[in-house]
């Protein structure tokens, strides 16, 4: 006894072996045998008239299905077989009905199998086979394909063709669709085409080719973008071929997988090979691999929607026991890095590597949305450029539990920028002669609305740096101690907080030194994203290399926020204590300085003119290292450490 297994396909061809010699005397007892050598199939009854030969209430298992046909219909005429098959449906082959089904034996004698599997003997008799209705497979996972009044025909070589429209349930919200399906049998080769839609997507003209040793398949676009997957027998790669492949082809799903992280792909287009290699290790492999037309929405990258186009990527990813490891090189314009590195159960290993390009090639590569603040900008030279990190995570819980400022790890940072680029013009609205003179300065608050103030000596609201030095030693105590010698950034405080931030999970610590934050409050706004922070970057450069220390601090205490709506140190005086800058004692300038990292929050907290304990012992901290680092003189100290602050209550209008 044994079972013999057999496409769903070819349970209804084989029907029409069966189908021969029903005019003749004993025509069902014929029909059960031919079913029985074929297929574990039975039928309930049988009949003979004028119109063919009917069978009722047929069953039968094919490769871990149940099939039920309420009645096949075969008819003969002058063209050939005709069966139709009417009540037809299928289940999983664990379903009761399933294991009701009877085992026919195998004839001793049974003939060997032909050279083709699909191929029929039919005696080079035509059959056209008709399932009427909508035949309903379940085909795993949760998946089920409705397939609609699917026809077979069979030439007079035996080679099958079928044509059906296809609904496949449960793979998306709605229904892909398969329409216009033909798919036909050769020697060794199935071919297919047809046109599929995804819901909300567009049609895409599918072929498809499946040989003894190799599977393809093609997605052609109305506007000529192709996606191609080959599979070879017995080589566990998956190629994937694109060539200006829209991904919004396949319709507003495919957004929505990403749309939580603020990435648009519905304009995105894809060209190049990606080749995936399943084994003991997972292998992602692109070569040529061109992505364009993603914009990303995110207020961590940049105020605006990022667009990236053109970016070339090529190499591997691979993941294996518990390790991933990358190797990269991605390129954008004339931009080029190599990404290196890994990732495992105990560290973070990675190297970025920028190979020597124009400058002006690196301003070119930024993705639009991330430059606003630098068009016009030209630079000349060359540059290359590194980071190197390593990350223990083991490390990392050691820092969290003891509550340090221990780096778990090593970071290097090469980008020589000023040392190797030249700036021959600077971007069209910076203008860094101005700022050495009276400059007019135009920014918006906190309200929409945009204001204007004069920097200099005599206009409203504007502190000289001569009448305020109280003011400009907190802001730099608390703000940016080593201001007086870097070059516009502290490289030892931005180590500091990159491992602060790294052990507490989140970005709680910034670097910023005064500098950049004028570079800031002149140019850039109040957004602190990825791109503002690039865009500040060369603008710090510039500012100092164009303009003094002294002016910059200067420009700083007259342009820093200190509360709503409060722009600069005078106004910050007037709206805490009523009276000018050039009047705050040391108590009161460490005050208005320990403001600047949460502006409004600190005007809300002392709104009423209350001070807490708490407040004041971190300003007397604060008044005492200035006086270890000789900041203040010993009179001022002891005045400020004795002393009491007394606000404004702003609650009483």
């Amino acid at each position: 006894m044994r079972r013999a297994s057999i496409p769903l396909g070819r349970l209804a061809l084989l029907l029409a072996a069966a189908a021969g010699p029903w005019c003749e005397a004993g025509a069902g007892a014929r029909a059960r045998e031919h079913l029985a050598l074929r297929t574990d199939a039975q039928f309930d009854a049988w009949d003979v008239d004028v119109s063919g030969l009917h069978l009722h209430g047929v069953r039968a298992a094919v490769r871990g299905l149940a099939l039920w046909a309420d009645e096949i219909v075969v008819t003969a005429d002058g063209d050939g077989l005709d069966i139709r098959i009417l009540g037809a449906s299928a289940a999983t082959g664990d379903s009761p009905a399933a294991a009701t089904t009877a085992t026919a034996p195998v004839a001793a004698t049974e003939s060997p199998p032909a050279r083709d599997r699909f191929r029929i003997a039919n005696a080079g008799v035509p059959i056209r086979i008709h399932a009427v209705g909508t035949v309903r497979v379940p085909v795993g996972d949760g998946l089920e394909a409705a397939i609609e009044d699917p026809r077979v025909e069979i030439d007079r070589d035996g080679w099958p063709t079928l044509h059906a429209d296809i609904a496949l349930h449960g793979l998306m919200p709605k229904p892909l669709r398969v329409d216009g399906l033909v798919a036909r049998r050769g020697l060794g080769v199935w071919t297919a085409t047809a046109d599929a839609t995804a819901p909300g997507g567009d049609t895409l003209a599918i072929a498809l080719r499946l040989g003894r040793k190799t599977a393809t398949a093609t997605a052609t676009a109305a506007d000529g973008g192709t996606l191609g997957v080959t599979k070879t027998t017995g080589d566990p790669t998956v190629r994937v071929e694109a060539a200006q492949f829209a991904l919004g082809h396949a319709g507003p799903w495919l957004a929505g997988l990403v749309a939580d992280h603020g990435v648009t792909a519905t304009d995105a287009t894809l060209s190049g090979v990606i080749e995936v290699t399943r084994g003991d290790s997972l292998r992602v492999h692109a070569e040529d691999l061109v992505l364009g037309g993603i914009v990303v929405s995110h207020p961590r990258l940049s105020a605006r929607p990022v667009r990236i186009d053109g970016v070339a990527i090529d190499g591997d990813a691979v993941w294996h026991g518990g390790r991933a490891e990358l190797q990269l090189v991605v390129g954008h314009g004339d931009a080029r890095m190599a990404i290196g590195g890994h990732v495992d159960r105990d560290a973070i290993a990675l190297d970025l590597d920028v190979a020597e390009m124009p400058c002006d090639g690196l301003l070119e590569a930024m993705p639009a949305g991330t430059a606003d603040a630098l068009v016009g900008l030209r630079l000349d030279g060359t540059i290359a450029a590194g980071i190197h990190l390593e990350v223990s995570l083991a490390e990392i819980e050691r820092a969290r539990a003891r509550g340090d400022e221990f780096a778990p790890g090593e970071l290097s940072f090469e980008f020589p920028f000023l040392e190797r680029c030249r700036t021959l013009a600077d971007p069209a609205n910076v203008d860094l002669a101005a700022l050495r003179g009276p400059y007019r300065h135009r920014f918006g608050d906190d309200g929409g609305g945009v204001r204007e103030r004069v920097l200099a000596p005599g206009a409203p609201g504007f502190a000289p740096l001569g009448r305020v030095p109280k003011l400009a030693s907190a802001f730099i105590a608390l703000e940016d101690m080593r201001f007086w010698y870097h070059d516009g950034f502290d490289r030892e405080q931005i180590e500091r907080a990159f491992w602060h931030n790294v052990v507490r999970g989140r970005v709680r610590r910034g670097a910023s030194t005064i500098s950049q934050q004028t570079a800031r409050n002149l140019w850039l706004g109040v957004d602190r994203s990825i791109a503002r922070k690039l865009q500040e970057a060369y603008l710090t450069t510039r500012l100092e290399t164009e303009v003094s220390k002294t002016r910059i601090l200067e420009l700083y205490v007259n342009l820093v926020e200190l509360g709503p709506g409060v722009y600069g140190v005078d106004a910050a005086a007037e709206f805490y204590f009523g009276k000018p800058a050039t009047e705050l004692d040391v108590l009161q300038a460490v005050h208005i300085a320990s403001l600047a990292p949460a502006p409004v929050t600190y005007a809300e907290r002392f709104a009423d003119g209350q001070v807490d304990a708490a407040w004041m012992d971190e300003l007397r901290g604060h008044v005492r290292r200035m006086h270890r680092n000789r900041m203040i003189r010993d009179a001022d100290a002891h005045t400020a450490l004795r002393g009491e602050l007394e606000l404004l209550d702003r609650t009483r209008g």
